[in-house]
C-alpha cells in the first residue's frame, strides 16, 4: 500500500527533517500526516484481513499522534509536573 503526497508535503517534510520548516509547512506536514499518512479519515475495513490490520496499525499512530498534540491532555501532563 502505497502513501503519496503532493511536492507541498514533500518540500516540508525536507524542511522539517533539516530543522528548517517554517510554521505553515509544519502545520501542511502535520496535516498529511494524521489525515493522508495515518488514514484516520478513512475506513479502515477489508475483507482482506492482513489488509484491514496494516490500517488499523497506521490509524493507531495518527490516534497517538493526536493524542500526543492535544491541548487537553498537555495540560493534564503539565499539572502532574
Amino acid at each position: 500500500m502505497k502513501i503519496t503526497a503532493n511536492e507541498q508535503v514533500r518540500a516540508a517534510a525536507m524542511a522539517i527533517r533539516q530543522g528548517l520548516a517554517s510554521d505553515a509547512q509544519q502545520q501542511a506536514f502535520f496535516s498529511w500526516l494524521v489525515t493522508d499518512a495515518a488514514g484516520l479519515n478513512q475506513s479502515s475495513f477489508s475483507p482482506d484481513v492482513a489488509v484491514m490490520a496494516y490500517k488499523e496499525g497506521r490509524r493507531s499512530i495518527g490516534l497517538a499522534v493526536m493524542d500526543l498534540s492535544s491541548p487537553e491532555l498537555n495540560q493534564t501532563h503539565d499539572k502532574e509536573a
